[in-house]
């Protein structure tokens, strides 16, 4: 993320409108890239999300974590790209190689199932070439629009309440995820 500063140009000592990096990640970033001093750069800028919106998703990441299972071994961001992933909320369809599956599949059902199961099987799974997944798209700031991310949340809020909570609202599950931060503090 940048930010407009005021700065002093050194060669003229003009004050100048700048973009200069907002956070120590975003310096970090600039250098593992090469930035320097000097160094120009054409790029397409947006504004950034709301900060508070980003840190309530990872909240309710938090929440799912200490209340749903399965969640338990997964930090909030994962539990939030999982959550994503369900939902179908902000995703792209891919399409990967059906192999590995199937060779997996055949395996398992082998060793499941018996022979016979395995060979019924594979008389039909080979002519599977390609397989959708959905693949979440990016929450970061530079890839995620403000609009964009609140159709995430919603969605995730929802989801949460149509596979794990069904008697509470998406409303209710946002207030517990606020509450997350205040038992926290």
């Amino acid at each position: 993320m940048l930010r407009v500063e005021r700065v002093i140009v050194q060669a003229t000592g003009e004050v100048i409108g700048a973009l200069v990096p907002r956070f120590a990640t975003d310096q970090r970033l600039m250098r593992e890239r090469g930035y320097r001093v000097g160094t120009d750069l054409r790029a397409e800028l947006t504004k950034p999300r709301n900060l508070s919106q980003h840190r309530k998703a990872h909240l309710l990441g938090g929440l799912v974590v200490a209340q749903i299972d399965g969640f338990e071994s997964l930090d909030n961001h994962a539990a939030i790209k999982r959550l994503q992933r369900e939902a179908g909320v902000c995703c792209d369809v891919e399409q990967i190689e059906a192999s590995p599956v199937i060779d997996a599949i055949l395996a398992a059902a082998e060793g499941l199932l018996g022979t016979a199961a395995a060979r019924m099987l594979r008389s039909v799974l080979p002519e599977i070439r390609t397989i959708d997944v959905l693949v979440p798209r990016s929450l970061a700031f530079d890839r995620m629009e403000q609009g964009e991310f609140e159709l995430f949340y919603r969605g995730i809020c929802q989801h949460v309440c149509a596979r794990y909570w069904p008697q509470c609202t998406p409303e209710q599950v946002e207030d517990m995820a606020e509450l997350m931060d205040r038992v926290a503090a």
